[in-house]
């Protein structure tokens, strides 16, 4: 089940405040699974910009939950039971993805759960992530890393942020 939020305020489409003309509210309008979305929500709303989401499903077949990111953001903690990957995705565009996503279950794990819990099991991953995202401070420059740097400053300072485990951003990237 889904619902829909602002692109701009990522409030739910319904309590939006932007007051988006008839002819463009579609335009804003972002498609999210209802319980992941208080926080995807609450990331934006705090400068963690979600690119895609997913609050995980067992219907025909278990996917597990994720969100990914639109940057690289370095966290100083993982909500329970969640891990962060960064890769290198081999699509149509080469592009780096910023995942977080729960810790993966084993096939033997998976066998062993009946449909009920493994709602069970989605509901307290989904209730943990909202729990992080609402103990998170906003975002700053300090929380962003460049995993992939383009120009000569950045690979110099993405060098010293590697020797020193220092982290630096320009200031344009943390909107």
């Amino acid at each position: 089940m889904t619902t829909e939020i602002c692109d701009t305020c990522f409030e739910d489409f319904f309590n939006c405040t932007c007051n988006w003309p008839d002819d463009v509210y579609q335009d804003h309008e972002i498609e999210v699974d209802y319980d992941i979305q208080p926080a995807i929500t609450l990331l934006n709303q705090k400068g963690y910009r979600t690119r895609y989401c997913c609050s995980g499903h067992c219907d025909d077949t278990f996917s597990n939950a994720y969100i990914a990111f639109d940057k690289p953001y370095q966290f100083k903690e993982m909500p329970e039971g969640w891990t962060y990957d960064s890769f290198r995705y081999k699509g149509i565009k080469k592009e780096y993805r910023h995942v977080i996503r729960p810790l993966n279950l084993t096939k033997r794990e998976l066998n062993k759960m009946d449909e009920l819990e493994l709602y069970d099991y989605l509901e307290k991953v989904n209730r943990n992530l909202l729990t992080w995202a609402k103990g998170l401070d906003m975002c700053s420059s300090e929380n962003i890393l460049i995993v992939n740097p383009k120009t000569r400053y950045e690979k110099q300072m993405y060098k010293f942020k590697i020797k020193y485990d220092f982290c630096y951003f320009p200031p344009y990237i943390c909107e």
